[in-house]
């Protein structure tokens, strides 16, 4: 027997069990931690293992000669199988998107990611045609060679193009993903091959432009962060102070933009002009927050009394022999009735006088909030106590997670903002309009005053804060409460104020 025979055979009866095992493992491996490498290892195993095997044994074992049709069918089932496996190498190694993280991707360009994958094919493709089937392929490149000449002449445009585009890739002026304007044209670039470059716009409309015209037009490309600004004109009655604070804390609080200056342009005729400047992402979200900002600004002069002037032409009826006003004259409006009537239709404000409420009502501020406007933050003082008017406001707190956590959606005739009757306490949660809403607050000293007028009242108000409280260290996930806050029996310690109120019913 042929030594080299035995030699193999052993190869072949101790390799083949070995390295097979080996890929089995390594898939399993890779497959259960999602790795890209996956495909590859498991392409090895389906194709290009059993060829190399066969292989093994019909040149080895058998010692049919290469030149055999057989060893030839099994050589190219073997490159095109080798073909495919490398293929997904290239995939798991490189992208023309983001890469993965936690992976050994490199980010390149689309042309450059088809380029190596069109050269894995092509330099295969020849290996097979030259050494495994003996066809004469530097003929084959030549004749291709000539012919492409003729080819290049009548595809000018298409070759300006793509010559263009590896141009392009060399200069790197641009990337995918940043926003760029050519020609009039902007938008946020989406795509990047061989013939043109595909931006959208803030719209999601798609523009291609060619390479040929980019290579030849002056780019523009713009950073990720832009500035932005609207014009705000107030009343003279509103003094610059007020209105910027204003202002720049509803730019804070709004989705999409940051970054608020805000300062005087010019004082007009009939107004002053503010320029609201302020930053956000590039595209449609710089859009939403603009569009969002000014629908937040007329709710914020509702609420703060602030007045945005009708035009100029306005003739307005003036009792000149009582002197002229110190303020231009509004169109007036006295709430106070319909607040007072509201007042008597809430249950808990059953334990006071009609004359009682008419006076309350005159010291209620009625404010206005857009849907996602925040209108307490926890760790925050309550302005007062807040009763819905109209509309849904929902209250929520973090948990020890720092995920957030809702407490309770209330609407008209319910109340918030209770922590406004406890001297020095701050609110332990956020409450956030998930509509337009309306709601009535009653300042500091008018509830205080409240809850001297009616123990009864205070009672009330205190059983309403003691389940808030429960309610609110439920969601946070606390299950016990600090000693300063219980009392022997597990409740609530009573406020002070509330205490000393109940004390004196006794």
């Amino acid at each position: 027997m042929d030594q080299s025979i035995l030699i193999w055979g052993i190869v072949v009866i101790l390799g083949v069990p070995g390295l097979a095992l080996i890929l089995i493992e390594s898939k399993g491996f890779f497959e259960r931690r999602r790795s890209l490498f996956a495909p590859v290892v498991n392409k090895l195993w389906r194709y290009v293992f059993p060829s190399v095997a066969i292989l093994l044994v019909m040149t080895q074992l058998l010692k049919l000669s290469t030149t055999k049709i057989p060893v030839k069918v099994v050589e190219t089932g073997f490159w095109i199988a080798a073909i495919f496996t490398l293929l997904s190498l290239v995939n798991a190694i490189l992208t023309p998107k983001e890469p993965l993280p936690g992976t050994f991707q490199f980010q390149v360009s689309n042309i450059f990611f088809q380029a190596a994958r069109l050269a894995v094919i092509v330099l295969l493709s020849a290996q097979v045609l030259g050494n495994t089937w003996q066809i004469d392929v530097g003929g084959i490149f030549q004749t291709l060679g000539v012919g492409s000449v003729v080819i290049a002449l009548a595809l000018q445009s298409t070759i300006s193009n793509l010559v263009s585009g590896l141009l392009l890739l060399f200069a790197k002026p641009f990337k995918e993903g940043d926003w760029i304007e050519v020609n009039g044209s902007k938008g946020q670039v989406i795509d990047i091959n061989w013939r043109a470059v595909t931006i959208t716009n803030y719209f999601g409309y798609r523009e291609i432009l060619p390479n040929g015209t980019i290579a030849n037009a002056k780019i523009t490309r713009h950073d990720p962060m832009a500035w932005d600004y609207i014009e705000m004109g107030f009343s003279y009655d509103d003094p610059p102070h007020l209105v910027i604070p204003a202002l720049e804390k509803i730019i804070q609080e709004t989705d999409s933009i940051s970054d608020p200056y805000v300062g005087v342009k010019s004082y007009d005729d009939s107004s002053i002009t503010y320029e609201v400047w302020f930053m956000g992402a590039i595209g449609f979200k710089i859009w939403l927050g603009k569009m969002e900002l000014l629908k937040r600004i007329y709710y914020m002069a509702q609420r703060e009394g602030f007045t945005i002037p009708y035009p100029i032409n306005m003739n307005y009826k003036i009792d000149i022999p009582e002197g002229l006003p110190a303020k231009i004259p509004q169109k007036p409006e006295d709430d106070n009735p319909a607040i007072s009537t509201y007042l008597r239709s809430l249950p808990y404000f059953a334990f006071f006088e009609p004359a009682i409420l008419e006076t309350l009502a005159q010291k209620v501020a009625i404010k206005h909030y857009a849907k996602g406007e925040l209108i307490i933050k926890v760790g925050e003082p309550d302005e007062g106590l807040y009763i819905v008017q109209e509309g849904l406001v929902k209250l929520f707190v973090l948990d020890i997670r720092g995920e957030e956590k809702e407490i309770a959606q209330i609407s008209a005739g319910s109340f918030f903002g209770e922590t406004a009757l406890l001297p020095g306490e701050l609110s332990p949660l956020s409450a956030v309009a998930m509509q337009e809403v309306q709601v009535l607050v009653i300042d500091h000293n008018s509830a205080q005053n409240l809850i001297d007028r009616s123990p009864s009242f205070a009672r009330e108000m205190n059983k309403f804060i003691e389940d808030r409280k429960r309610s609110v260290f439920f969601a946070q996930g606390i299950d016990q409460i600090s000693q300063r806050q219980t009392i022997d029996n597990g409740d609530f310690k009573m406020p002070s104020l509330l205490g000393k109120v109940i004390k004196k019913d006794i």
